[in-house]
């Protein structure tokens, strides 16, 4: 599928949730009038992206404390949101459309909230039955986003529900396949599995991002839209050479985080000192 046909297929699913500056006509004499009207409109949308991020900011909170066993530092939602937007512009999608995969994709897992601790923190694999619960984590979360009565949630919602979907129609909740899993689910879904595998967890250390890049190939139409796949193979090694530290460029929104470091002396907290309460399995 190529940009154009991608961009079509994102706007179809959220057309009605972004709004859009609309053109002014020009004619003779009306030109400062227009130009004034469109400043005016650009003044207007900032604003309101300015309030939806304060909207947002809150769920932020409940989506980082869903991911205190998983995540000390608080910095995997804001890694993910980032690079699954930077996915979605190098594939042609519109600014805003990426805006908002930025600020929905970071809110993917905040449906862990309704897991019960006793499997969150269970060591060692759970049982077929546990392993249902868990995976309800995706449609707890859709639901919780349903709530949060931020329309530009639609995308957030159908991230939170798809992310666990698979190519081939294995993944979970719904067996979506191929095209049908949502463009925005599926660019989070190659950031979600990167950042996991690139960053120690309690339950596993962190891989070389070549080693992680060979698990996504190998994973290429089969978890992995194969087209997004090969643009994601190329784009996380440039980005590398342009930027340097990755973790420090996609993590920049989580450095003016005000509660991340409140959440990091909570995980040390919560781990304390004995080592049992520190292997949990990676619950991919």
């Amino acid at each position: 599928m190529n940009r154009e046909a991608k961009a079509a297929q994102v706007l179809l699913h959220h057309g009605q949730y972004i709004k859009k500056v609309e053109l002014p006509v020009f004619g003779p004499g009306s030109i400062d009038v227009a130009m004034a009207n469109q400043r005016g409109k650009l003044r207007i949308q900032l604003g309101e992206r300015e309030l939806m991020r304060n909207r947002i900011l809150l769920l932020e909170q409940q989506s980082v404390a869903a991911e205190l066993h998983d995540d000390t530092t608080g910095e995997h939602c804001y890694r993910v949101g980032r690079l699954a937007s930077i996915l979605g512009k190098e594939i042609g999608l519109e600014d805003d459309v990426c805006f908002l995969i930025d600020l929905a994709a970071r809110l993917h897992d905040i449906g862990k909230l309704v897991v019960p601790d006793a499997i969150l923190l269970k060591p060692g694999k759970l049982t077929p039955g546990e392993r249902e619960i868990m995976q309800t984590h995706t449609t707890a979360g859709a639901d919780i986003l349903a709530q949060s009565n931020v329309p530009q949630m639609h995308i957030a919602e159908e991230i939170a529900r798809h992310h666990h979907e698979r190519w081939d129609g294995n993944g979970y909740p719904t067996k979506l396949a191929g095209t049908a899993i949502p463009i925005a689910a599926r660019v989070s879904a190659l950031a979600d599995v990167f950042d996991a595998l690139t960053h120690k967890r309690p339950y596993k250390e962190a891989w070389k991002v070549s080693d992680a890049l060979a698990e996504i190939a190998s994973l290429r139409g089969k978890q992995f839209d194969p087209e997004l796949t090969d643009i994601f193979l190329e784009l996380v090694p440039r980005l590398q050479r342009e930027h340097g530290d990755l973790d420090e460029f996609l993590a920049v929104e989580a450095k003016n985080s005000p509660f991340i470091k409140a959440r990091k002396q909570i995980a040390e907290a919560l781990k304390g000192t004995d080592p049992e309460t520190t292997l949990f399995e990676m619950r991919r």
